[in-house]
C-alpha cells in the first residue's frame, strides 16, 4: 500500500516551508546556474513533489481517492514544474525512471515540458 496521502503532503509542505528561500532562488534559473546547495534543494523538492503526487495517484488507482482530489494534489506539482526549467530538467534526466510507469505517463500528459521529446 502506498504511503498515506496526508503523510506525503505534510512531508512536502514541511520541506517547502523549510527551504522557501532556496526554492525562491532557483525559480528563474537554468540548471547550470545553480549553486551546489540550490541543486540539492531542487532535487529534494522534486523528490518530495513526485512522492506526494504518486501517493495520491496510487490511492486514486486503488479506488480510495476520488479523481477531483487527485487533481487537487497534482495541481501544485503541475504549476511548479511548468514554471521551472531546473525541475523539468531533473525530472527528464534522472527522476522519471524511479516512479511507477503509469504515474510517469499521467505526469507527462499533464505537465508541458516533462515528456522526453518536449523542450
Amino acid at each position: 500500500m502506498p504511503i498515506p496521502v496526508s503523510e506525503a503532503a505534510q512531508s512536502w509542505g514541511d520541506f517547502t516551508a523549510n527551504n522557501a528561500r532556496s526554492l525562491a532562488s532557483i525559480q528563474d534559473k537554468e540548471p547550470d546556474e545553480l549553486t551546489s546547495e540550490e541543486f540539492w534543494v531542487a532535487i529534494g523538492f522534486a523528490t518530495k513533489s513526485f512522492n506526494q503526487g504518486q501517493a495520491a495517484f496510487l490511492h486514486h488507482d486503488a479506488g480510495s481517492l476520488p479523481a477531483e482530489v487527485l487533481d487537487a494534489h497534482l495541481q501544485g506539482l503541475v504549476q511548479a514544474f511548468e514554471n521551472n526549467a531546473v525541475l523539468r530538467g531533473i525530472w527528464r534526466e534522472s527522476m522519471r525512471d524511479v516512479f511507477a510507469p503509469s504515474f510517469v505517463d499521467l505526469i507527462e500528459q499533464k505537465v508541458t515540458g516533462l515528456a522526453p521529446d518536449q523542450p
